[in-house]
């Protein structure tokens, strides 16, 4: 039996942008309990040599939609 495109990639998709936005909701829920501002958590790195969040989260929505035209071709 064929495997269709959507069940071979949708649900591990779904699994990562899930997760992605779970640190977006766990970012948002830090900046109110401590009274932070966003652009503090945007522009956060967890280690100086590592790109800041916002560059983190862009990267899983593009490798999800790189992966997808990966997967057609």
């Amino acid at each position: 039996m064929p495997l269709s495109l959507h069940a071979a990639f949708v649900p591990s998709a779904l699994q990562m942008l899930g997760a992605a936005a779970h640190l977006v909701d766990k970012a948002e829920g830090w900046c109110g309990e401590t009274g932070r501002a966003h652009s503090e958590m945007i522009g956060g790195r967890i280690f100086e040599d590592m790109l800041p969040f916002s560059y983190q989260v862009k990267s899983v929505a593009a490798h999800t939609a790189g992966a997808i035209d990966g997967v057609r071709a």
